[in-house]
């Protein structure tokens, strides 16, 4: 799922000197200029119409994980990614968990997968049909994730040269958009705005089988999805129900008639 949140400045931070290009985020950080405004202008001038931004956690709490996104992708389709648990297929994060290097992708990037090709069709009707993707660690070990996209649904061998020729932008772009704004998500405990939102059937199915003693590991086993998915699932639980940890999930689920007798 994607968490999203309301950046706000880093309030230390003096924006240092960038390209022309990365000027509109630099600018709007000294001025106040309203950040749906200034990312929109820099996606555009890279040839995108969306950007996304994604931190994980995972390597910093002790406990269960925290996902926080921001993104001027549509609304509604950050919605239908929570309620139809497409973390589970998303081809994008799949390869972030495992490996840094940029990913440049379009419908292509299915090879044949079905659930890849549902998911990717989706987003194309979103205007999400292509783009490409950096991630990042910062000194905490966090994770970070930025994207690009547009609605072109194949590029052509001019359009993947082109971008590939501006990886390193891209990077900076991150890096940047992280030191900038989100580099105290963590630690300034900024509270998910998904909070109180209702639980996906996944979410559900994954509090029942707790319920009845099962671990992360069993879940996993038994969905036919990675432990590691299941621990991402668990983390919105907790944030949705406003719980500490999983026994007072269950709890809170259980006096709310979500779980099976």
């Amino acid at each position: 799922m994607l968490l999203k949140l309301n950046p706000k400045l880093v309030k230390d931070i003096d924006p240092v000197p960038g390209p022309d290009w990365l000027k509109p985020l630099l600018d709007g950080a000294r001025s106040g200029k309203p950040l749906h405004q200034s990312v929109g202008e820099i996606a555009a001038s890279l040839g995108f119409t969306s950007f996304t931004y994604g931190l994980t956690t995972a390597a910093h709490l002790r406990n269960e994980e925290r996902f926080y996104c921001w993104t001027t992708a549509p609304p509604a389709w950050i919605a239908e990614y929570d309620r139809e648990s497409y973390i589970e297929i998303d081809p994008r994060i799949l390869h972030g968990w495992t490996d840094l290097t940029p990913l440049i992708w379009d419908r292509r990037l299915a090879r044949g997968n079905r659930r890849t090709e549902f998911f990717l069709d989706r987003a194309a009707t979103y205007g999400i049909g292509s783009g490409v993707n950096v991630f990042l660690r910062d000194a905490s070990r966090a994770r970070i994730m930025v994207g690009l996209s547009s609605a072109e649904r194949e590029l052509t061998p001019a359009r993947i040269e082109e971008i590939a020729q501006r990886l390193g932008d891209f990077q900076l772009l991150g890096t940047m958009f992280h030191s900038v704004y989100g580099r105290d998500f963590v630690e300034g405990g900024l509270t998910a705005l998904h909070r109180g939102v209702a639980l996906s059937a996944r979410e559900i199915q994954c509090l029942d089988l707790a319920a009845r003693g099962q671990t992360s590991r069993d879940i996993a086993f038994k969905l036919g999805i990675t432990e590691r998915t299941v621990n991402f699932h668990f983390s919105n639980i907790l944030t949705k129900l406003g719980a500490m940890n999983r026994p007072e999930a269950i709890a809170r689920a259980a006096a709310r008639g979500l779980l099976h007798d």
